[in-house]
């Protein structure tokens, strides 16, 4: 862990006014939606508080080109003139993404939180709140090591462009998971639908443990027994996406000065 990268990585994105005015949308969108809805039929949702999965959207802008931007400019190269390892660095912009995103999650759940006790108090569920909290931690800490490792693939931020790629081939393969053969057809074309359905739901799967990183609480609430695969992919996306940052850092010709 580099406090000083840490910092600066914070510091780059809080100067940034397009990225600070996402956040403020992102952070007011939920009670802006509740709100409105209570406006127009006259009645506050009864489920205001949003999924724990939209951290995902934090992480997003707080980690978008984190890696990427510095190799574009050139300013990576002065990094490792100094005393400081590719690990430290990988790391401390991690965690310097992952808390900065999970500071927001959960002051966006909170900021619902109050909305929704203010106009419903009797609706609370503090424990759907706790999992939704927790899950929302997983998600940003999860989440932003798959964005180091796509940020370390390119430069600037194309690594929001591979996210969408990973989304659109995850929407490709849920649909061809969902083939099946039709009445007549012959053995093997039943054959080939089938292997393509298989295919294709091993294909979602996969895209979906590593763009959705997280442990669901109410799995280990009940525990279970699936609430094991969920701890194992989870601590395998974070510990091989870090790992192929490093490794991929570690191979990467920088150069000196911006392009």
């Amino acid at each position: 862990m580099n406090w000083p990268v840490f910092k600066n990585t914070l510091q780059e994105i809080a100067q940034n006014k397009l990225r600070l005015f996402l956040l403020l949308v992102l952070f007011l969108f939920p009670v802006f939606v509740s709100t409105g809805q209570m406006c127009v039929s006259g009645e506050f949702p009864d489920h205001p508080i949003s999924n724990a999965s939209v951290a995902i959207n934090f992480v997003l802008v707080w980690g978008c080109g984190t890696v990427g931007r510095q190799i574009s400019d050139g300013t990576m190269s002065l990094l490792f003139s100094r005393p400081l390892t590719t690990t430290s660095f990988i790391f401390s912009k991690w965690l310097a993404v992952a808390s900065a995103s999970m500071a927001t999650a959960l002051l966006q759940l909170s900021a619902e939180a109050i909305v929704q006790f203010a106009r419903t108090p009797s609706s609370m569920a503090y424990g759907d709140l706790w999992c939704n909290a927790a899950e929302r931690i997983m998600f940003c800490f999860g989440f932003a090591a798959v964005m180091v490792f796509l940020s370390s693939l390119v430069t600037g931020i194309k690594d929001l462009g591979l996210v969408f790629v990973l989304t659109v081939i995850q929407s490709i393969a849920t649909l061809v998971a969902q083939m099946k053969p039709w009445k007549g057809s012959d053995a093997l074309t039943k054959s080939i639908i089938q292997l393509a359905s298989a295919a294709g739901q091993f294909t979602s799967s996969l895209l979906s443990t590593l763009t959705k990183p997280t442990i669901e609480m109410q799995a280990i609430l009940s525990a279970m027994p699936e609430m094991w695969y969920q701890i194992f992919a989870y601590l395998a996306v974070i510990t091989v996406c870090l790992s192929l940052a490093i490794l991929l850092l570690n191979k990467r010709e920088l150069p000196y000065g911006s392009d």
